[in-house]
């Protein structure tokens, strides 16, 4: 675990991957980030003659992807923030800095419920 920080600018000193932790843990603790398990029953899905079961996060990235035309991993993102938010009505919405993401924000929110934010810039 990282010590912490004694000034914002001891933060430039971090290599990128310690930077990343204090980030994440920032966030963590500031916006009281809460882990949500998906324990969701398995889709069928029809392929060819046979049946496959897949998780229900799987389906979901399937589903909208045509639709969305995103990357594969930015696709099962949004899937897996879809699922959690029907568990946990507070999720809302999803907040990045890709560009291709937040260029389909409207498709996104119109797709699945949720809008993507744009974090604000340092002013």
């Amino acid at each position: 675990m990282i010590k912490a920080l004694e000034r914002v600018t001891d933060l430039e000193n971090l290599a990128t991957d310690e930077k990343i932790r204090v980030a994440v843990e920032h966030a963590i603790r500031s916006w009281q980030v809460r882990v949500v398990g998906t324990e969701r029953s398995l889709v069928k899905l029809p392929v060819g003659r046979q049946m496959l079961e897949i998780g229900h996060e799987l389906f979901e990235a399937i589903r909208v992807s045509s639709k969305l035309g995103l990357k594969t991993l930015d696709t099962l993102h949004l899937a897996y923030a879809s699922t959690i938010s029907e568990l946990d009505p507070d999720l809302t919405t999803f907040t990045t800095v890709d560009k291709e993401i937040i260029s389909r924000g409207k498709e996104i929110e119109n797709e699945i419920g949720i809008k993507v934010l744009e974090p604000a810039a340092e002013r």
